[in-house]
């Protein structure tokens, strides 16, 4: 018997760990290069030129004398000017231009508490732009402390006025006795009293509080 010499070749393969430079970063090493993150563009708040473009065209006869006795070309610009350049006091004085020698108001410091409201129903936002419209409308006078700015609700309940006049709701009576202090509410309902049309409204007011219901 032949004897046969089988020759086993075996190839081994080798796994090792590439040595890495401890002089070297890590990343530059295993990590691909990331894009930067761009940060968040910040929110624009609505500013003064957000302001001035709202203000439409300037028109001439637009134009109203501020406090601080510089003519704008509106209410809205001088509006803008007191909100949004920290000039709380800048108030409207008068419709039209500033004189060449106008009334000037120095005050610095304004809120709602100096604000006072003319017999024309205009808000100053003290008593010297009041009195600075003052020296061209003789007539006008100071209705009370405060805005002019009067909040009536969306109510249908009709009261006449001592002057004859029909009034929404007593908010509203209540609003105009503001600049008149002889206004009065004459009767609930509308004008006449004692006319069909206002035991109508009271009738009907009623109804729509409890309810028009009928029983068959």
């Amino acid at each position: 018997m032949k004897s046969v010499l089988f020759i086993i070749v075996v190839t081994l393969t080798l796994t090792y760990a590439v040595p890495v430079d401890p002089f070297v970063p890590v990343e530059s090493v295993t990590a691909k290069p990331e894009k930067p993150v761009e940060p968040e563009k910040p929110v624009e708040k609505y500013g003064y030129n957000d302001c001035m473009k709202n203000c439409g065209q300037p028109k001439e006869r637009e134009r109203v004398c501020g406090s601080d006795g510089i003519t704008y070309d509106s209410e809205c610009t001088l509006y803008c000017k007191s909100a949004y350049k920290n000039e709380s006091c800048l108030s409207f004085v008068h419709k039209g231009n500033c004189s060449s020698e106008p009334c000037i108001c120095n005050e610095t410091s304004c809120d709602y508490e100096t604000s006072v409201c003319g017999s024309n129903r205009q808000t100053y936002r003290n008593d010297c732009a009041l009195k600075c419209a003052q020296t061209i409308d003789s007539d006008l006078k100071k209705a009370f402390n405060g805005s002019c700015l009067c909040v009536i609700p969306l109510i249908y309940s009709p009261v006449c006025g001592s002057d004859g006049v029909n009034y929404g709701n007593r908010f509203s009576l209540g609003c105009e006795q503001k600049f008149n202090k002889t206004l009065t509410e004459a009767c609930y309902g509308r004008c006449p009293c004692n006319s069909t049309s206002n035991n109508n409204d009271i009738f009907n007011n009623l109804s729509l509080l409890i309810g028009n219901k009928t029983s068959t």
